[in-house]
């Protein structure tokens, strides 16, 4: 999934976000684009207002997608930020915004690009942990945090349509807190849903090692040279 390179950039992932009305935040974002995109058009803000005027882009789930009116920006932009408290866009509480400004080069990978950001805005467990955890404002960290959970749903629809796994009766809502393999019994009434947790969990597992030792290095390598430094201070 090296294709979400092209859209996610470390230099528009932000936190300390704390205008309390969507106005405001929104503003504080673009403010925080201009300052990484210096080419970034005059009425960039305002063109997302008026994008914002003509109907809402919240979708539940504490995110907002919005985007201007028409095309900006020569080069895709996808801002990413977390806001310090929740605030009500326009029906719904949000406290994740990925503002998007796609440029109008054809891009395969648009497509894509969209599929996996749905998948993970929707994502009920992926989207509180993102509140929690700045560490996945990390670039090399939100890859896998994005991709996991898409690498994940792409291995249910496959074992459900091949029958390997019985498909959930939708009589039964559980609490997103439900223990993983568990609720993968209760929500499909089988232990076929069990175990499909369990090859998840073990895929998602292999899909997140590389990542973690890379930055498990970086880590180590600082440290070493903070040892050397004091050690010549």
């Amino acid at each position: 999934m090296q294709f979400l390179q092209q859209f996610y950039q470390e230099r528009f992932f932000f936190t300390g976000i704390s205008g309390p009305t969507k106005e405001e935040a929104l503003q504080q974002l673009c403010a925080h684009i201009r300052q990484n995109c210096p080419d970034l058009p005059g009425g960039f803000y305002e063109s997302v207002l008026k994008r914002e005027s003509l109907g809402p882009t919240d979708y539940g789930n504490m995110v907002a997608i919005p985007h201007p009116y028409e095309i900006m920006t020569r080069d895709n932009v996808v801002a990413v930020a977390v806001l310090d408290k929740p605030i009500l866009w326009n029906t719904n509480t949000v406290q994740l915004v990925v503002l998007v400004s796609l440029s109008a080069d054809e891009n395969p990978y648009v497509p894509s690009f969209y599929n996996v950001t749905s998948q993970f805005v929707m994502s009920e467990t992926a989207v509180p942990a993102l509140f929690g955890f700045p560490l996945m404002l990390n670039f090399k960290i939100i890859i896998p945090f994005v991709c996991s959970n898409a690498l994940s749903g792409v291995i249910a629809y496959i074992a459900m349509s091949l029958g390997l796994v019985a498909v959930p009766t939708g009589l039964i809502q559980l609490p997103w807190t439900m223990p993983v393999i568990l609720s993968g019994f209760m929500v499909t009434q089988s232990i076929s849903g069990a175990v499909l947790q369990i090859v998840q969990l073990v895929v998602a597992t292999l899909f997140w090692l590389p990542f973690m030792r890379s930055a498990d290095r970086e880590i180590y390598e600082a440290e070493k040279a903070a040892e050397a430094a004091a050690k010549e201070g």
